[in-house]
């Protein structure tokens, strides 16, 4: 089986692009049942983070839970920012035997954030993604699958 492109997926997809953080979306559920918020429920998406540098999700609060399955590619990073003073860094992707996830939940009230896991690389060290971070010490997080 041939790796498929980013423009294949798009296209395959339907995706279109976040202009906030030039993430590739697409909404594929919506619920009909709306909370006393006046929200749906439940709402699902299929996104894409690619190798382009200007394609990350940004730190962002979570007003809810989200849930992230990890289906093909190359692997993401998730920064999780508890609002108690904790943080972790997550590993999607297929090594689960190297301690990579296939599956996480991000708990709402905190701030996350997610990039394609850098070219080579275990630990991130670029500057720039672990000032969001500073003074911060990360922790493995429990009831992955």
């Amino acid at each position: 089986m041939d790796r498929p492109t980013a423009a294949r997926l798009t296209e395959l997809w339907g995706l279109s692009t976040m202009p906030a953080e030039n993430v590739a979306f697409a909404q594929t559920y919506v619920d009909t049942k709306i909370g006393s918020d006046g929200k749906p429920l439940c709402t699902a998406m299929i996104g894409m983070v690619t190798d382009d540098p200007e394609t990350f999700s940004d730190l962002h609060t979570l007003p809810t839970d989200e849930l992230w399955h990890f289906y093909l590619g190359d692997p993401i990073e998730l920064l999780l920012l508890d609002p108690d003073g904790t943080d972790e860094l997550v590993l999607l992707g297929q090594d689960v035997l190297a301690g990579q996830v296939v599956h996480t939940v991000v708990p709402a009230g905190g701030c996350m954030g997610a990039r394609l896991l850098p070219a080579a690389s275990t630990v991130s060290t670029d500057a720039r993604w672990l000032r969001a971070s500073s003074c911060r010490t990360f922790r493995p997080r429990e009831q992955r699958i």
